[in-house]
């Protein structure tokens, strides 16, 4: 079987590249690449960073990601267990048995709020019949309007120096994945917060509200950012 390591591993030679030589093209370390190459894909940081490597490896190569891609996708899929015909058996038997206690509920409920009813409409011989309470309208305040205040929002914009995955959430929404590469830009919007992953800290460029963010780490290295600044957190995860 075709693994997305072999294939690359296969075109690399043949197309005569060192290891080396593709992590200084494509500022990917050199370990990960290999991880790649040899399937062992569980020292890189997140399935975000494995697949921006396998496609920025395959295009750098010439390669059809999409497909190298779909490799990856078979290779790394759980099969689903096969049930046996004792389970497939006791699955039919289930609902009947369900049905029966269902059935059974349902008449003791009945039975029950018929006792139950029955009892509540006899009164007792000689009982007085007490005259209705008459309640004064309850008067409700009619509630004050308080105009919200519109929130500013933050923006956030991202311009890869080099090869580099992100990953961006807004507000705490679902994340985006993106591969940027020298001279794309990202434009975002948000209401309170941003966390940003970045796989590769010295090839992009941030500007938090118009301020710009310098020295965010070495090559290779991967962090996480939680803007704005005043819940800034940072995760080594690329340097071991």
């Amino acid at each position: 079987m075709d693994t997305p390591g072999k294939l690359l591993k296969a075109e690399r030679e043949k197309q005569q590249k060192s290891l080396e030589e593709l992590a200084n093209a494509l500022r990917i370390r050199q370990d990960f690449l290999e991880a790649v190459e040899n399937g062992n894909y569980g020292i890189i940081p997140g399935e975000v960073f494995v697949k921006g490597y396998i496609r920025a490896y395959a295009d750098y190569l010439g390669l059809n990601s999409d497909y190298i891609l779909k490799l990856y996708r078979k290779q790394t899929a759980k099969t689903a267990p096969v049930e046996s015909k004792a389970d497939i058996a006791n699955k039919r038997k289930f609902p009947v048995y369900k049905a029966v206690l269902i059935f059974a509920g349902s008449i003791l409920i009945a039975v029950f709020l018929f006792i139950f009813i029955n009892h509540k409409d006899e009164e007792p011989v000689g009982q007085s019949v007490a005259e209705p309470v008459v309640e004064q309208p309850e008067v409700i305040e009619e509630p004050k309007i308080i105009p919200e205040e519109k929130q500013e929002e933050i923006t956030l914009e991202i311009t890869a120096t080099e090869p580099t995955w992100i990953l961006v959430a807004a507000d705490g929404g679902s994340p985006a994945e993106r591969m940027l590469y020298p001279g794309d830009t990202v434009s975002l919007k948000a209401a309170e917060t941003f966390s940003v992953k970045i796989g590769n800290a010295a090839g992009v460029k941030l500007v938090f509200n118009g301020r710009s963010m310098d020295n965010l780490g070495s090559r290779g290295e991967v962090i996480t950012l939680v803007l704005p600044e005043k819940e800034n957190a940072r995760e080594d995860e690329g340097q071991n």
